[in-house]
């Protein structure tokens, strides 16, 4: 489908502006989410000194670290904000967005993360954010109804084919966390052998664990 006029501008436009990122890496030599409370002042920090005026800022919690994202023109200020607080990071440059589905709608996207980032200022009460939440997720659906394909609309009782969606989406992002979680625990795991037994382990394998518990053990 053609993009309409007003959204092939929007589209140049970021294409043209972009935005630049640093990753947040370390506060006071330990990982910048080992406590959270440093973290979330150091970015309500870096809006109220720096990025206040800029339209597009966003940022993104990332387990071990978060990523700020901003305009060109406000990037060496946020850098000099954050040596002022002692935060070890990483310039990664232009966002490019490593997932597909964000990268070919970030004129989209790009709108959004700053609306939600902005929403996180507020800080609000947990029953707050379940409330939004249901409201954001709502009037998404409502608006793709008269353009979603029937199969999706009928699969199930006609006044629950939104639920449907939401509860798939959230058996897929289950499923998806528990994958990465899975991962992390496993390469964690294969750390801890390697330094127990001083030998190195080149790939994911359990029969390797069970090799290197083997020799582990202590004779009878």
């Amino acid at each position: 489908m053609e993009r309409k006029p007003e959204e092939q501008l929007t589209a140049e436009r970021l294409q043209e502006v972009g935005l630049k990122e640093v990753w947040l890496l370390e506060l006071n030599g330990k990982p910048i989410n080992e406590n959270t409370n440093a973290a979330w002042e150091i970015i309500k920090g870096a809006y109220c000194e720096v990025l206040r005026n800029d339209p597009e800022w966003h940022f993104f919690y990332e387990d071990t670290y978060n990523i700020i994202r901003c305009l060109p023109e406000f990037y060496d200020e946020l850098l000099d904000y954050l040596d002022e607080c002692g935060v070890l990071y990483s310039q990664i440059g232009k966002w490019v967005d490593g997932q597909p589905t964000t990268l070919r709608h970030q004129h989209i996207f790009q709108p959004m993360f700053h609306t939600f980032s902005m929403m996180a200022l507020e800080e609000y009460k947990w029953w707050t954010i379940t409330n939004i939440l249901d409201r954001v997720v709502h009037c998404f659906l409502n608006h793709q109804y008269l353009v979603l394909d029937n199969y999706i609309k009928t699969r199930a009782y006609p006044a629950l084919w939104e639920s449907n969606l939401i509860l798939e989406n959230a058996m897929y992002r289950a499923h998806y966390t528990g994958r990465c979680e899975g991962i992390k625990g496993t390469k964690q795991y294969y750390e801890d052998k390697k330094k127990d037994v001083g030998i190195t382990i080149s790939t994911n394998n359990k029969w390797i664990c069970k090799l290197v518990d083997f020799f582990k053990r202590k004779p009878a």
